[in-house]
């Protein structure tokens, strides 16, 4: 399989397998971005279209100087946000997107796991979906970018156009509230007590700079030592490491096969236009 910088070179030589290889890698991701991202189903499929049109139009453009997903994840954001403009004064359905988001996940099950835990698994990537959803956008995004879409703490100011200290603080904040929001339900799946005193101290977001390597080690240490006789913190950290573990684990997203045959179409017109 070529790399993503054999495949751009080939892509600028002009191998159309080439740019249909990069824009099959990326649709999966950039559709599950699309809907975590948008509040209506036809957005997400048109963000997506328009996103695969704009990397087939400008890849002969791109110099290389970020990573071939972080300049993928910049085109779809601006049109995630060109959508959500034009629905600025459009009625919200009265069916929310995230009641029909399990239709497009597709989930595989794990060696190993029984039927119940692969049920459980859905269930919990519902209230995580739900979760997310009730972010607000600048904090929604750049959660899904890190944490669902895996990119680096950096790659995430490239594609938000912030300072990296900007991210962080967003990406903190908004881990804090999704953890807090399922964190009940995490418990109760594991079978633990649910604490009903607070944590000593701010350990959410403390735990989340641990994660991004923002805290010396000092103060690793003597968090790591409170942890070991603080039942409440450390179910606290535990809860907010699930729910970052289900972040990573949410299924990539189904590209309805009427879409992609539009896509295809929508990519054969363009390429016919001079």
């Amino acid at each position: 399989m070529l790399s993503d910088t054999q495949l751009i070179k080939a892509a600028k030589e002009g191998d159309t397998r080439a740019v249909e290889q990069i824009l099959q890698q990326c649709q999966s991701q950039v559709y599950r971005f699309a809907l975590n991202m948008c509040r209506h189903r036809q957005d997400a499929e048109d963000v997506l279209q328009d996103t695969l049109i704009a990397i087939a139009r400008s890849i002969h453009s791109f110099r290389g100087e970020a990573a071939l997903s972080t300049w993928v994840y910049t085109i779809a954001r601006r049109l995630c946000f060109k959508q959500q403009h034009g629905r600025k004064h459009a009625p919200v359905l009265e069916h929310p997107l995230k009641s029909d988001l399990r239709k497009d996940a597709q989930y595989v099950a794990h060696p190993g796991h029984t039927p119940d835990e692969v049920l459980l698994n859905q269930e919990l990537q519902t209230i995580l979906r739900d979760a997310i959803h009730t972010l607000e956008p600048e904090y929604r995004e750049i959660l899904v970018l890190r944490d669902v879409e895996g990119l680096k703490a950096s790659q995430v100011a490239n594609v938000v156009g912030l300072s990296l200290a900007a991210v962080k603080s967003r990406l903190h904040r908004a881990r804090a509230q999704v953890r807090n929001k399922i964190a009940t339900v995490l418990e109760s799946n594991h079978n633990s007590q649910l604490e009903t005193s607070s944590p000593c101290t701010d350990i959410l977001t403390l735990y989340s700079k641990y994660l991004e390597d923002e805290i010396s080690a000092e103060i690793c240490a003597e968090m790591s030592e409170h942890i070991q006789h603080c039942s409440v913190c450390r179910a606290t950290c535990n809860t907010l490491k699930d729910t970052l573990a289900l972040c990573k684990q949410m299924p990539q997203a189904r590209v309805p096969l009427s879409l992609q045959e539009s896509i295809r179409d929508a990519l054969a017109s363009t390429a016919k236009t001079p």
